[in-house]
């Protein structure tokens, strides 16, 4: 018997389970196209561990339905899945594997009193196994309990002696998985794509940000940005797609419309109607965002890099002495302040955002700091 464990059981975990759970549960009689045959032999035990807003949608629906990229539909019934909210049965159940999928904002309360950190996790679990890792694809929700994977891509783990073993399970349950020697790089490719969460968050849809060739510059400057800090800092982030590398993408985003949208099609493999930022979701319920963990590890990195810059100017813990603050990444500054500010508004009334900022209106506060109408009131 193998034991796996999801906490933060939000839209990843639930597209995680959803795959384990219709391939594992019940044993069937499918196991002749298993790639792993030991591993088709083991019973797969699963626990899932989220928020009570999502157990509620679950029993609604007495059902999980994710529908995948290729447009395959798989539904797991209600009985099937052992979902609760407490994470102290995560102790009792001592999975083997435990995937950690919670968001950057949130921490573990319940095992002990303070803020949990993974040390916390594998004193205690200490037969378990935790291995860095990283999912590319997007996973969009909607009610009750329906999931959509609406991007291709692949989870990568760092490579330890057991991460051969959860790639067997997990590829044989129809999840493509790449083993990576160094995960760092992995984590920075997947920053340059979450850099457009914010942005898509701002414009309410990342529809909107596509057909306006000023979102996309917005979001064109702060991956340039990005990708300044990382040459200083050695950082090689790499790329997801075969037809997309990663530095190509900035570029692409600044063309034309014209050229612009036959790109988008050929090129980036996403569904830009169904595609859905997790912080657009963050603003609707009024939740904390990870922008500290996006644009803002953009501007840390910034912050800290020393070197000459334009007319012999110097960059000191990134402010060029002279000149204004943020000088190497001001896009990224800019978008970190203004989440920051939809953040306060949504503390101060209580309530989720749901306005749509025009792009002129975000450039503006970048360049300028001319502050949106809608955030004064």
């Amino acid at each position: 018997m193998v034991k796996l464990a999801i906490l933060g059981c939000g839209n990843i975990g639930f597209f995680l389970a959803a795959n384990i759970l219709h391939h594992y549960y019940p044993l069937s009689n499918k196991k002749e196209n298993v790639v792993n045959k030991n591993v088709a032999n083991e019973n797969v035990e699963l626990l899932l561990v989220g928020r009570q807003r999502l157990l509620d949608k679950l029993n609604e629906a007495r059902e999980i339905l994710l529908t995948t990229y290729n447009g395959t539909k798989i539904i797991v019934p209600r009985d099937h899945v052992n979902y609760v909210t407490d994470v102290k049965k995560i102790i009792e159940f001592q999975p083997d594997y435990l995937f950690v999928t919670l968001k950057a904002t949130q921490t573990i309360v319940p095992i002990q009193n303070g803020v949990q950190s993974f040390d916390l996790i594998r004193t205690n679990f200490p037969k378990s196994q935790i291995i860095s890792g990283m999912i590319v694809q997007n996973i969009a929700y909607s009610n009750p309990c329906n999931f959509t994977q609406t991007s291709d891509g692949s989870i990568f783990f760092q490579l330890t002696p057991s991460t051969h073993f959860i790639n067997s399970i997990l590829s044989n349950a129809g999840i493509d998985i790449i083993i990576a020697t160094d995960i760092k790089n992995v984590q920075y490719g997947k920053l340059m794509l979450n850099l457009g969460n914010a942005v898509t968050a701002l414009a309410s849809s990342l529809e909107q940000v596509l057909e306006s060739r000023t979102y996309r510059r917005i979001l064109a400057m702060c991956q340039w940005e990005a990708l300044e800090v990382f040459d200083n800092f050695d950082i090689k982030p790499i790329s997801f797609s075969r037809t997309m590398p990663v530095r190509l993408m900035p570029y692409i985003l600044n063309a034309p419309d014209w050229l612009f949208n036959i790109l988008i099609v050929n090129l980036l493999k996403m569904k830009p109607k169904s595609l859905r930022s997790s912080m657009l979701e963050d603003f609707m319920l009024g939740r904390k965002t990870e922008i500290k963990e996006l644009q803002g590890e953009i501007v840390r990195l910034g912050k800290i890099i020393k070197k000459d810059r334009d007319e012999g100017g110097i960059i000191m813990d990134g402010v060029k002495l002279g000149g204004g603050d943020h000088s190497l990444t001001p896009y990224n500054h800019g978008i970190l302040e203004l989440v920051k500010l939809v953040e306060e508004w949504m503390e101060e009334h209580k309530k989720g955002w749901n306005v749509r900022l025009a792009a002129d209106e975000v450039l503006a506060f970048i360049e300028h700091g001319i502050v949106p109408q809608a955030l004064q009131i």
